[in-house]
């Protein structure tokens, strides 16, 4: 990123100020040097980079008192004008684009006239960033074909790509804090050997080198340092979510703590051997949460990286399997299948723009034959989905 403090084009990190040569107006002849006095046009004051907000940025103009300044966006043509209080100093807001550029002009005035135009860039383009700091492997959580990758030194928004020793791209994650983890795809028949991986992160179109890995390579961590914990279960039922956790080498008196999005903390429970489980008041609606393992309290708080992990939304309900379909049959332009899953489940048949085309509850045995309208016009093209309470299966497609 750059921004340059004043005309001269000395740098301060964030923005680029360089100066817009206009043409004379047509038919007009360029005025005379002599008839533009150095004290009869303010000069434009010098413009700092004062920080990122919610909306945007924010610049720092200095110059006359009572001049105005006023900046406007070469993409949308908003204008935010300021005038310049006692002290030479003035905060002037801008909105950024979707892009890692942005041009402005800025201009001052004052009764005296009105300075040339002046063109500011705010560049945020990341030159380059560093190649993750491998942490673990681990197979046990995710299941049969499925890795978790930890790493560290990320930035946090960054996207993280792991690849295979073929090239493939096998996983990728949002990193939301400095240490992250992606589940990738692995093959259980490759050889030893070809359980190789690389890991990079994509930040703002800046792609870090990659950082070799193999299935099962682990760091020890440092006496009494807090490792980042494995989410093992989550489960809702009855209204209560409980969640299991575990670490490796967490000293005595460490505890695993669950916070919500927006960073309250809803539930704590002491490590015994490296596992934990807390129990919290389940979302009703799907709800995203991070854990940590911690120790001490108040300054002395010591706390590993987090982990994220989401509980789909219910008041209380696992979220069933998706059911089976047994048969199919078309007569008579409709279609008949015989679905089986849960007892007493209410099963939902939807065509392919999503609408749904048949409702029935599941017998006492689980099975139930839904009768559609119309038949199919592809094979895949209706779907069914099972519901035991509030929370809907995934959908089973439905082939003739």
């Amino acid at each position: 990123m750059s921004f340059t403090k004043n005309l001269a084009g000395a740098c301060i990190g964030f923005a680029l100020l360089s100066p817009v040569v206009l043409p004379a107006a047509s038919g007009q002849a360029a005025p005379a040097a002599s008839a533009r006095a150095e004290s009869a046009i303010p000069q434009l004051g010098v413009f700092e980079f004062a920080g990122f907000t919610p909306d945007g940025a924010r610049l720092k103009a200095r110059g006359p008192v009572g001049s105005t300044v006023t900046v406007t966006s070469t993409a949308t043509g908003d204008t935010v004008t300021r005038v310049i209080p006692a002290g030479n100093l003035v905060d002037v807001p801008v909105s950024l684009g979707k892009g890692s550029i942005d041009t402005f002009t800025a201009v001052m005035s004052s009764d005296r006239g009105e300075s040339d135009p002046r063109a500011l860039k705010v560049d945020r383009t990341v030159a380059s960033v560093d190649a993750p700091v491998f942490v673990s492997t681990d197979t046990s959580f995710p299941g049969r074909g499925k890795v978790d990758v930890t790493v560290t030194g990320v930035k946090v928004n960054a996207t993280l790509v792991v690849k295979n020793a073929r090239g493939a791209v096998v996983g990728t994650a949002i990193a939301r804090d400095s240490t992250a983890r992606v589940t990738a795809d692995w093959d259980p028949r490759d050889l030893p050997s070809e359980r190789r991986f690389t890991i990079v992160q994509d930040y703002d179109g800046a792609v870090s080198a990659a950082t070799p890995f193999r299935l099962g390579d682990t760091t020890t961590p440092a006496p009494g340092q807090l490792v980042i914990p494995t989410v093992e279960s989550t489960e809702i039922d009855g209204g209560v979510a409980r969640v299991s956790a575990s670490t490796t080498g967490a000293p005595a008196g460490a505890v695993l703590s669950v916070r919500d999005f927006f960073g309250a903390v809803v539930a704590r429970a002491p490590l015994s051997e490296g596992r934990a489980s807390v129990v919290f008041s389940a979302p009703r609606s799907e709800s995203m949460y991070v854990a940590n393992v911690e120790l001490g309290s108040g300054d002395d708080l010591e706390r590993s990286p987090g982990i994220d992990f989401t509980l789909l939304k219910g008041v209380g309900d696992l979220v069933p399997v998706a059911p089976a379909v047994k048969t199919t049959a078309s007569s008579g332009g409709r279609t008949i299948i015989d679905v089986e899953g849960i007892p007493g489940a209410m099963a939902t048949v939807r065509d392919g723009d999503d609408r749904v085309v048949a409702v029935k509850k599941l017998s006492a045995t689980g099975r139930a034959s839904v009768v559609v309208a119309a038949a199919p016009r592809a094979a895949g093209e209706l779907s069914v989905t099972q519901a035991s309470g509030v929370i809907e299966s995934d959908p089973t497609l439905i082939d003739f």
